[in-house]
């Protein structure tokens, strides 16, 4: 018997009374194609049976003699009504009925003690959906003296297309982590599909595909993120599974962002020595000027030694992330103000593929606030504009954004 998913069929065990063709119901069943079939039946000294002995006739059959359910979707239940009927010339006492298979459940309560020649009783067998695939079980009906095992097999069809999603490192990161999706974990799929909403600028990407079941995603950017999944099974059908939502937020005192766009770079994205214009971004401490070789943090010095301000603190800058191939971003972070102004700059190092124009976003983070934003600084090649000013010890952030900036300033390496 095959029962459609979500079936519920809420059936309390009962006497059916007298079955005048019990022995009809013995001896032969219908499968879900109409065709008649002997119902699998049990007995002691059989193959299917742990009990020995001869047990002469049977003394009950079961209808439906196997229970099969069609998908039963996760966190859902499907039950089926099954009759017991006493097909001999005696009372038959029933003794107990158990179950086995992970979801798999009966309700036999109400069975009676004992049926008389040709009575029948119904109980209820039910499956919740608790994985992908369901779990073969079995109903065993113990009756008789000496005792008697009637076995009713369980099958089930799984959960069909279910689409699952998660991320492993949880919803509240750091920027620079790098996320482990997972959905893998979908029922029945057979290809994936991966999105991502995130925040003005990012350009992160799925690796190594978006089309992979358990890619990897760099949060560079602070700002929230949120993943969908949609799971296609090998018929077309597609399910979506519930969007994720990650919050990336900057744990240092301060945290600086550098992104940029170039209208002129055809792909933003690809990677190389001539793949992109590549800005700079560069933090003075008070008193220094640009390209200092102890002041200035940036990319040829990355984490300089500024001193102890606090000695349980690490508390000299250090460059996170540099990008040499356009949009960026690139990350600086520090623990610690002294006594004096930090001045923020970008610098338009090179553009090796004659992009042209690149606009400049920063955002100035402190104690995870974002407190200061300049969006699309305009810069040609060799410019460098001073975008903030981080006013120590109080973090207050001020700043022109980018409203002076010098012309053909060139690195010292340059």
């Amino acid at each position: 018997m095959v029962v459609a998913a979500g079936c519920v069929v809420d059936v309390e065990a009962r006497r059916l009374g007298g079955v005048a063709d019990a022995e009809d119901t013995a001896s032969a069943a219908s499968d879900a194609s109409g065709d008649t079939i002997a119902p699998e039946v049990h007995l002691p000294g059989d193959p299917g049976s742990a009990l020995g002995g001869d047990p002469g006739p049977a003394a009950l059959v079961a209808t439906p003699a196997d229970v099969g359910l069609d998908v039963v979707p996760l966190g859902q239940s499907a039950s089926v009504a099954v009759t017991l009927a006493n097909v001999s010339t005696e009372a038959v006492a029933v003794s107990g009925v158990t179950v086995t298979g992970d979801g798999w459940d009966v309700d036999a309560v109400g069975l009676p003690a004992a049926l008389g020649p040709g009575e029948a009783a119904a109980f209820t067998v039910s499956y919740r959906s608790r994985a992908c695939a369901a779990p073969d079980g079995a109903v065993t009906v113990r009756y008789g003296a000496p005792p008697r095992a009637l076995t009713i097999p369980l099958r089930g069809a799984g959960a069909g297309l279910v689409a699952r999603a998660r991320v492993v490192e949880g919803d509240e990161v750091i920027p620079q982590t790098a996320l482990h999706l997972v959905g893998s974990e979908s029922c029945g799929a057979t290809a994936y599909a991966w999105e991502v909403d995130q925040p003005a600028g990012s350009l992160g990407t799925f690796l190594p595909a978006a089309t992979a079941p358990d890619p990897t995603f760099e949060t560079n950017v602070a700002g929230t993120y949120v993943f969908r999944l949609v799971a296609t099974d090998a018929a077309g059908a597609r399910a979506e599974a519930a969007p994720l939502t990650v919050v990336v937020t900057p744990d240092e005192l301060v945290h600086i962002e550098l992104l940029w766009r170039t209208p002129g770079d055809p792909d933003e994205t690809d990677t190389g020595p001539a793949a992109g214009a590549d800005l700079d971004l560069h933090l003075l401490r008070p008193g220094a000027d640009w390209f200092d070789p102890v002041g200035d943090a940036y990319w040829h010095n990355p984490t300089p030694d500024w001193g102890a301000i606090d000695p349980l603190v690490e508390d000299d800058p250090r460059l996170e992330r540099d990008d040499r191939d356009g949009a960026g971003p690139e990350n600086l972070n520090l623990n610690a103000l002294e006594t004096g102004d930090y001045r923020v700059g970008v610098h338009y190092w090179r553009d090796p593929g004659g992009f042209g124009t690149s606009y400049a976003t920063v955002r100035v983070y402190v104690a995870g606030t974002l407190v200061h934003e300049c969006r699309d600084v305009a810069l040609e090649a060799h410019d460098l504009a001073e975008v903030a000013v981080i006013h120590g010890p109080s973090g207050a952030v001020g700043g022109d954004c980018g409203e002076s900036v010098l012309h053909e300033v060139y690195a010292p390496l340059e």
